[in-house]
């Protein structure tokens, strides 16, 4: 599914099946046995919702495949203000593994296996916007394929001991959740 017309588009051309319409609206043809949701939950006015909606569209032994940023990350405190996940106005929710374990099994999911990742990507933009960003001026470094390519290869380098650590100690920058609808939802 994918809201955006253009971005539908385009992924019809190079051949998938692309349902253009919000998840409240959808009604698949049969119940799937996962459904994705990457960097998609933070967009949401109402998440719990979304998860209920999702929980519809499962089989029995369906799973939900969740990847959210951590707001407990130690970008988030390393950055603060340039953390390239507060992501205003598009990040209406953020998440820690805790209130999305919370959120997920109120929707009526069960088990769960949560995990965390570090993307190179998300931690030279964090970076990049700490050093370029300005008060309502866009930063075109963002878009600079050169400038984030030789940061992400310095942080994947230098960095990695340090990210692979916060990612096992819950302090990485996104969460990665895996959770089985219940036996007993509806």
């Amino acid at each position: 599914m994918e809201p955006n017309a253009n971005a539908a588009e385009v992924a019809k051309s190079l051949g998938f099946t692309v349902h253009v319409t919000p998840v409240e609206d959808f009604v698949p043809d049969r119940p799937y046995d996962v459904v994705v949701l990457s960097n998609v939950l933070e967009h949401s006015l109402d998440p719990r919702g979304m998860l209920r909606r999702v929980l519809g569209m499962l089989n029995p032994r369906g799973q939900v495949w969740v990847s959210a940023p951590n707001g407990s990350s130690v970008l988030r405190s390393v950055f603060g203000r340039c953390w390239i996940n507060w992501h205003v106005p598009f990040h209406i929710v953020h998440f820690t593994s805790r209130t999305l374990l919370e959120l997920l099994r109120g929707a009526g999911f069960g088990a769960t296996v949560v995990r965390q990742e570090t993307p190179a990507l998300w931690a030279a933009h964090s970076l990049i916007a700490a050093v370029f960003a300005r008060r309502g001026r866009p930063t075109r470094q963002l878009r600079n394929p050169a400038m984030v390519g030789v940061l992400m290869l310095s942080i994947r380098a230098f960095l990695f001991p340090l990210l692979w650590l916060a990612n096992l100690t819950g302090r990485g920058d996104c969460l990665v959740v895996t959770a089985t609808r219940n036996r007993c939802a509806s």
